[in-house]
């Protein structure tokens, strides 16, 4: 029986390689992933024959919500993560925050800026769907 530390170190594993799995899809080559932060990994690779490190963001869903309600992302998360990635159980969706449209953004009282995504709205419906 796994005890609590055991099984968070499984989980993160799981979500490195998907994350990896993901990228080397898209064509980069990974060299390295080291988790920098709470949910963050940073990844060492070469992508268009430039070799460069790509900072990602997890962001687990509840299924439940993310159909109906819209989710709030920081605006500061674009200048730091390139991609987002949203995932549940089943589904893994990458958020290309470079790719973000203005429609998207709103602005608070203090000027700090906000994404507001609704992935169902997007067009996600199916695993592994690219927003």
């Amino acid at each position: 029986m796994l005890h609590v530390g055991q099984k968070k170190h499984k989980t993160m594993e799981i979500i490195k390689e998907r994350i990896v799995k993901e990228l080397e899809k898209k064509g980069m080559i990974i060299s390295s992933v080291e988790k920098t932060d709470n949910n963050v990994y940073t990844l060492t690779g070469i992508y268009n024959e430039k070799r460069g490190s790509v900072r990602v963001r997890v962001i687990e869903l509840d299924p439940e919500k993310f159909y109906y309600d819209d989710i709030i992302i920081p605006g500061l998360w674009e200048q730091i993560y390139i991609d987002i990635v949203f995932m549940d159980d089943n589904n893994f969706i990458f958020f290309r925050t470079i790719d973000v449209d203005y429609v998207f953004w709103d602005y608070l009282a203090d000027y700090t800026s906000i994404i507001h995504v609704n992935l169902y709205k997007s067009g996600y419906k199916d695993p592994n769907y690219e927003v």
